[in-house]
């Protein structure tokens, strides 16, 4: 989304659940996104946002939404349901 364009700058797809959270790195370069009955946390380097660079597994076979947080420096992800 550009401000004074009011159109999308990128479609990020992947996810095979709704999108619950969404969260950038502490720097800035990443956003991090996770989903319902989706056991990925999907990391997108936000300067080329076409493939993600990462993903990050955990179990999630219920309609529970995955939760996350990265610590302050951005070297530790946490994730709970």
């Amino acid at each position: 989304y550009v401000d004074n364009a009011k159109a999308h700058v990128a479609l990020l797809g992947g996810h095979t659940g709704g999108v619950t959270q969404v969260q950038f790195t502490p720097d800035g370069l990443y956003l991090l996104s996770g989903a319902r009955r989706d056991g990925r946390i999907i990391a997108w380097d936000v300067r080329n946002t076409c493939q993600p660079v990462a993903e990050y597994v955990r179990s999630s076979p219920t309609n529970q939404r995955i939760g996350f947080d990265l610590s302050r420096d951005g070297s530790h992800l946490f994730t709970g349901s």
